[in-house]
C-alpha cells in the first residue's frame, strides 16, 4: 500500500494547488517551537537528550497511530492517514512548480519574478549576474530534491508514516537551528541525526542523477566531492548529489559559457530521477517488499 499511497500524495503535490494551505500551518516547527518553550535553557534539554526529548512524544502518537490504522478493515482510513502524513512532511515548495515559474520568467525577461522566484528557492541572497544565479540555483534544487521528496519517501517506504514524519521534523529543526545560526549541542546533534538519516537516500538520490544523465561523468563529479576529513562526513551528502547531479548535466562551473537552458535541464533530471526513483519502489513492492 505504501506504492499506492505515494502515488497519491505526489499526484496531489504537483496538481491541487489548495495543497499550499495545509502546508503553512507548520506543524513541525510548532511543535519544535513549544517543545522548545516549554523546555526553556534547561541544560537537560541541550544535547542528544533534547532531541530524543523532542522526537520521542511524537514518534509514539505516530507510531500508534499507524498501528490501530494497520488493519483491513481500515484500509481507506489507513490510505487517508498516510496521504495526509506524506503532504504534511512534503513542505510548502513545490521545487517543480517553482523550476517551471523561474522558467517562465526567464522566458519573458520578467527580472522581478526571476529574483523572486530565486529567492524563495535559494533562501538567501540571489547573485546579480545571471550565470552565477542560475548555477547557484541549480546546486541547491540538487539537494533540495532529496530533502524536499526523495529522502522522505524512503523513510515513508522504510518505516512508513513514522518515519516521514521523523525524516521530515529532524530537518525543519536542523533548517530552524541554521536560521537561528544556533551552535547549542542541540543544534549538534539534531545535525548528526540529520546526516545519519539523509546518508542513504542522498546517495541513492545521487546514483540516480547518474542514471538520468551521463552516468559516468555523474561518478567522476561525484568521487571528486567526497571528503574524508574527519568531521565533515555530514557534509558529503549534500557534496555528493550536487556533484553527481553537475556531472550527469555536464555543469562544471560558472561563467560566460554557462548553458542557457540549465535550469530546464535540471528540472527534466531530477523529474527523470523521481520517476525511477518510484520506479524502483514500485518493483520492490511487487516483490512483497
Amino acid at each position: 500500500m505504501s506504492f499506492i499511497i505515494i502515488l497519491v500524495a505526489i499526484v496531489i503535490e504537483r496538481f491541487w494547488t489548495g495543497r499550499q494551505r495545509l502546508c503553512e500551518m507548520d506543524l513541525f516547527g510548532r511543535y519544535y517551537l513549544a517543545v522548545r518553550q516549554q523546555f526553556g535553557e534547561s541544560e537537560t534539554y541541550d544535547g542528544a537528550v533534547g532531541v530524543f526529548c523532542l522526537l520521542l512524544p511524537l514518534m509514539i502518537f505516530i507510531g500508534l497511530l499507524q498501528q490501530i490504522l494497520s488493519f483491513d478493515s481500515v484500509y481507506l482510513v489507513s490510505l487517508f492517514f498516510g496521504v495526509v502524513i506524506l503532504l504534511l512532511c512534503m513542505g510548502n515548495n513545490n521545487l517543480d512548480h517553482q523550476l517551471q515559474r523561474y522558467l517562465l520568467a526567464s522566458e519573458k525577461k520578467d527580472e522581478n519574478e526571476l529574483f523572486e522566484v530565486s529567492a524563495e528557492i535559494l533562501k538567501d541572497a540571489v547573485p546579480v549576474d545571471e550565470a552565477e544565479r542560475e548555477y547557484k540555483l541549480i546546486r541547491t534544487v540538487l539537494a533540495h530534491a532529496n530533502d524536499g521528496l526523495m529522502a522522505m519517501l524512503f523513510w515513508f517506504f522504510i518505516l512508513g508514516p513514522m518515519g516521514a514524519v521523523l525524516y521530515r521534523c529532524t530537518y525543519v529543526v536542523k533548517q530552524y537551528c541554521e536560521r537561528e545560526k544556533d551552535t547549542s549541542d542541540f543544534s549538534q546533534s539534531i545535525q548528526v541525526l540529520y546526516g545519519v538519516l539523509s546518508w542513504l537516500p542522498a546517495r541513492i538520490t545521487a546514483y540516480f542523477y547518474g542514471f538520468s544523465g551521463d552516468y559516468s561523468a555523474s561518478i567522476r563529479n561525484r568521487n571528486q566531492e567526497r571528503r574524508v576529513d574527519p568531521g565533515e562526513w555530514m557534509n558529503n551528502n549534500e557534496r555528493i548529489m550536487v556533484g553527481s547531479g553537475l556531472g550527469a548535466l555536464h555543469l562544471d562551473e560558472a561563467g560566460s559559457s554557462f548553458p542557457h537552458d540549465a535550469v530546464d535541464k535540471t528540472r527534466k533530471l531530477i523529474n527523470r530521477a523521481t520517476i525511477i526513483f518510484l520506479s524502483g519502489i514500485a518493483i520492490l513492492t511487487f516483490f512483497g517488499f
